[in-house]
């Protein structure tokens, strides 16, 4: 009996399936595209149309449409960032370097939505946004270290915190008190006495819980071991992962706890123990991304991938391509590690695979959608759209992010050229010939491994 229910586990665990599917077809080729999770409650689709307007769409987790908006703005980029709360989203656009914001707030069941702009024309570097005590709070860093604009939808005001120093923010989560993981750097200069020369001594990653007020709650300080100084951080659940640099220039992976106990075990994984000596040359080149990591009640789920800039002959970057990726299982005295080649282009900043609670991991490469559990040591498993040789006018997936529990969704898309005709003007009236563009967006649920 006990090899039939192990048996049976097993197959429960490898198995992956797709769970439902949607299409949207936008009139256009859209700049930027985003999906929001909103957990079990759904999902937000964020398109770019065309010059001066974007879509929203949100769908349930069974991805029927529940409502569609479009909105007249003239972006760039998508959101800088997003809050959810109280059954809404916020979302957040800034212009002009940071100058001038505007605040879209969505009611998530109907559409319904606030839009309100403000300026913010003192020197302040955004990070994230969240809502506490019916506010709207936007955490950045000043000249004197952190700080927080808060705006109230009317008027707004920067508060400076009590965390002084030169910080360069990681992550912020606005719940019942902010949090924020920072970078805090220690400046040198090689001339000390006229403050010329300046460089980064030292660093070290630091955790920590606010008020609104700017009051520090609590402080966790990631001290650095053995001269490996940490360059950023991302968190899961009671860890921290990042790369570190060594002062000999060699860089690796550290992860952390930040619990409040003394002498947190801290894991360190060198770069060319991944990648062995013969990549020496190409480490010099390449950098490395980290993933969003997952939390669960084993464990954490974190990793990243080594990528390169993509140029045209012109120099122009054109987006990243990535080689070997990097998945690691933390439990609170063991690091389980496992290497996933990659070979894959995305657009610039573009997350190369995703994770998620059931411990798979799932990515996109030439136009098919992979996934795969490490836990059982499982070969891929490969999804299509289409079988013909992937191509932008050839329906593809480009990305995939995890959505909740142990879903993924994936995003593909399709490009279509239309000749058109309108009627001309004149005595003739000759016909005026024109190209159209229709975009098509594939959106795929899969779950992979057991969910919670």
């Amino acid at each position: 009996m006990k090899k039939l229910i192990l048996l049976l586990f097993f197959f429960s665990a490898a198995q992956a399936q797709i769970l439902h599917s949607a299409q949207l077809e936008i009139v256009g080729s859209p700049g930027w595209y985003q999906a929001i999770s909103l957990n079990k409650e759904g999902l937000i689709l964020i398109l770019k149309e065309d010059q001066t307007r974007f879509k929203v769409v949100r769908y349930t987790t069974d991805l029927r449409k529940v409502w569609e908006q479009e909105l007249f703005f003239d972006t760039e980029d998508g959101p800088q960032s997003y809050t959810l709360y109280d059954h809404r989203i916020a979302l957040l656009f800034s212009e002009t370097s940071g100058m001038y914001y505007q605040w879209i707030d969505f009611d998530i069941n109907t559409g319904e939505y606030q839009r309100k702009g403000f300026e913010l024309r003192d020197y302040f570097v955004d990070k994230g946004i969240g809502i506490l005590n019916g506010q709207m709070i936007l955490v950045g860093t000043d000249k004197e270290g952190l700080s927080l604009f808060v705006f109230d939808g009317e008027n707004g005001s920067l508060v400076q915190t009590q965390w002084k120093g030169n910080l360069e923010i990681q992550e912020v989560k606005i719940g019942e008190h902010i949090e924020v993981l920072a970078l805090e750097k220690t400046l040198g200069y090689s001339n000390e006495k006229k403050k010329k020369g300046e460089y980064v001594k030292s660093t070290q990653v630091v955790y920590a819980h606010l008020s609104s007020s700017g009051e520090i709650l609590s402080k966790k300080v990631i001290v650095p071991t053995g001269g490996k100084f940490p360059m950023n951080g991302r968190r899961a659940g009671d860890h921290v992962i990042g790369v570190y640099k060594e002062p000999d220039g060699n860089r690796g992976v550290f992860i952390s706890s930040i619990r409040e106990v003394k002498n947190s075990p801290q894991f360190f994984t060198p770069f060319l123990e991944v990648l062995g000596d013969k990549n020496a040359k190409y480490l010099k080149a390449a950098e490395y991304k980290l993933v969003n990591p997952i939390a669960s009640e084993e464990g954490s789920l974190m990793g990243g991938a080594f990528y390169t800039n993509i140029t045209d002959k012109s120099g122009l970057a054109m987006g990243w391509e990535y080689s070997t990726a990097q998945v690691f299982t933390v439990f609170d005295e063991m690091v389980q590690r496992h290497t996933l080649p990659l070979k894959l282009q995305t657009p610039k900043g573009a997350q190369p695979f995703a994770l998620n609670s059931a411990g798979a991991v799932a990515y996109v490469g030439n136009g098919k959608l992979w996934v795969r559990n490490f836990n059982i040591g499982s070969r891929p498993i490969g999804y299509a759209l289409s079988e013909d040789k992937p191509s932008s006018f050839v329906p593809g997936y480009r990305q995939v992010l995890h959505w909740y529990d142990n879903v993924f969704l994936g995003i593909g898309t399709q490009s279509k050229m239309e000749a058109q005709q309108v009627k001309g003007t004149g005595k003739k009236k000759r016909p005026i010939p024109y190209t159209q563009t229709r975009k098509t967006f594939f959106l795929t649920a899969i779950s992979a491994g057991i969910a919670n």
